[in-house]
């Protein structure tokens, strides 16, 4: 049992869900209450977000060890998932009395709650803040939970404070982050895509993937809950299968030369069926990656996913910027929003960047108002669901 739930675990870290759930599956077949294989094939439904599965195996393994801090947090976040606020209010309740150093709790149960003018976990947050030796991880956790705290009672003032210090936090613990790279990403493309010939790639007919992009904050969940109901497309969620695969490869410049080599058309293909069978391990249907920061590879997505459909996310400036202020992030991609000078100058680059797909790509790139959205979900959805040639119903 251990081995087979140490070779799925490994298949999951490789991003081989199918494979981590088969040999999962048999390590359950053998003993159907073993804690560890229960957490192992939990997460990987949650991976492959199918998180009423996911749920229900958490649940299984709680049910045998409700003292397990990780699975703690894993349900917790499993019910927040699922929109269900009060099963994780009550989880983050429990870890709060059973390990009130773990501050992450805190910060997960900042998000569901409304806070009012006299609130204990306020009060208990605060608490945790004045002790010593706490770490930056901590510090941010808890200062940007309590800076939601008095934004939720429109006390501006003691919010804008907490929230510069959760940012300082996590600025200390990117001391390594080398916003110099994230430039030259971008010039890279620029570079290599100026010249580049879309002969014969945009075609129109059901696309096999769709993908929603832009900054972090712009709406780019709403619309994935939008566009995932329908009933011929799967929602898994953000994905980091185009991240992994082109940040590493564009550190190289040369991989985009090799990339539009006319001899490399094979290799172009190759890679195609690569991404799309990592895509095709979610499900058959339409696949749905609402991944923010895929809008820097829009050029490749176009050649090696002709019949895609990409929407942009687009939000009023200063909203996205300070939203994104305002939140911390699980991907170190977004390094960038906790700082407010380095994120004003990565919207520039990302706004100059857009403008450069839409002058290559005109109206293959659907550009989806949030505030739009808002104001006009049902006259926005049906204007969306025509581009991505899906019916309305």
């Amino acid at each position: 049992i251990s081995i087979l739930s140490n070779i799925g675990a490994f298949y999951r870290s490789t991003g081989k869900f199918d494979d981590a759930e088969n040999y999962l599956n048999k390590a359950l077949s053998l003993n159907n209450k073993d804690f560890t294989v229960l957490v192992n094939l939990a997460n990987v439904k949650r991976d492959k977000s199918q998180n009423k599965e996911s749920i229900q195996l958490y649940e299984q393994a709680y049910n045998l060890n409700k003292n397990n801090e990780t699975l703690l947090i894993n349900l917790a976040g499993a019910y927040q998932i699922n929109a269900q606020s009060e099963l994780s209010k009550k989880i983050l309740k429990e870890i709060n009395e059973k390990y009130p150093q773990n501050t992450k709790a805190d910060h997960m149960y900042s998000s569901i709650h409304n806070y009012e003018e006299r609130d204990l976990h306020r009060d208990q947050m605060i608490q945790k803040l004045s002790s010593q030796n706490l770490s930056q991880e901590n510090i941010s956790n808890l200062c940007f939970a309590i800076a939601k705290s008095y934004s939720d009672i429109k006390n501006y003032a003691d919010s804008s404070k907490f929230f510069i210090k959760a940012n300082n936090a996590n600025n200390n613990l990117l001391k390594n982050y080398d916003f110099k790279a994230e430039e030259n990403i971008f010039e890279i493309i620029k570079n290599k895509f100026n010249n580049y010939k879309f002969k014969d790639l945009i075609q129109n007919s059901e696309p096999e993937l769709i993908f929603i992009l832009g900054l972090p904050r712009s709406g780019t969940t709403l619309t994935h809950q939008i566009v995932s109901s329908h009933s011929k497309v799967f929602g898994a969620g953000e994905l980091a299968i185009l991240n992994n695969i082109f940040n590493s490869k564009l550190t190289n410049a040369n991989f985009l030369d090799t990339f539009f080599d006319e001899k490399s058309t094979t290799n172009m293909k190759n890679l195609s069926n690569q991404i799309m069978g990592m895509f095709k391990q979610f499900d058959n249907k339409i696949i749905l990656d609402k991944a923010p920061l895929n809008f820097r590879w829009i050029g490749i997505i176009k050649v090696l996913f002709p019949n895609c459909k990409i929407i942009h996310c687009q939000r009023e400036p200063m909203d996205v910027c300070f939203s994104n202020f305002k939140n911390t992030f699980t991907s170190k991609s977004i390094s960038f929003c906790y700082n407010l000078n380095k994120l004003g100058n990565y919207y520039n680059l990302y706004s100059d960047l857009m403008n450069f797909w839409r002058e290559m790509f005109g109206n293959e790139i659907y550009d989806l108002s949030y505030e739009k959205l808002i104001n006009n979900q049902e006259g926005e959805t049906k204007k969306l669901l025509s581009y991505c040639e899906l019916e309305w119903r």
